[in-house]
């Protein structure tokens, strides 16, 4: 296996520190290497996007190498709950929310229309009655990730029509 190359293009970062020369001074044996280090320093701050004239630069500097090489620091972003919607799933959670919400409006159950439903729509023949009660319910609750997501497919859908009739 070869060697992994460094992860930054930029040559500043890659090239070592100058080594200690005995003919000069402790005091120009300082200024070369300081001048090597504010090259590296300005090299990083290109690497991690920060701005040489931002009066933060040194802590933004420190926060981002902080996170990259310190166990534990960085934020820790939870992954998303649940499964990934199944593709067509939107469809179907659109089918059964005007479904559904139509027997409402007309005065019948959500129970009974969830029964009838999977006894005559072929979308829904064989599926447990319970499960798609609680999905309307999901869909119906403007703060669930499926609420929110069948909001944006009707918003989506309505202005690709909007776009197609005009």
């Amino acid at each position: 296996m070869g060697k992994r190359k460094p992860r930054s293009a930029n040559s500043a970062l890659t090239v070592p520190a100058p080594k200690y020369d005995r003919t000069l001074s402790e005091f120009g044996n300082m200024a070369q290497w300081g001048k090597c280090a504010i090259l590296k320093m300005d090299a990083l701050c290109d690497r991690y996007m920060i701005d040489r004239d931002n009066s933060e630069k040194w802590f933004l500097l420190s926060l981002n190498l902080a996170a990259e090489y310190v166990p534990n620091f960085a934020p820790v972003f939870a992954a998303p709950q649940g499964r990934k919607p199944s593709p067509g799933q939107g469809a179907l959670d659109a089918i059964l929310f005007f479904e559904m919400g139509s027997a409402e409006r007309e005065g019948r159950s959500v129970k009974s229309k969830a029964l009838h439903l999977t006894k005559t729509h072929p979308k829904f023949k064989g599926k447990n009655p319970g499960t798609l009660r609680d999905r309307y319910y999901l869909l119906k609750d403007p703060n669930s990730i499926e609420g929110k997501r069948l909001r944006d497919l009707i918003v989506f859908a309505v202005t690709q029509e909007s776009k197609v009739a005009g």
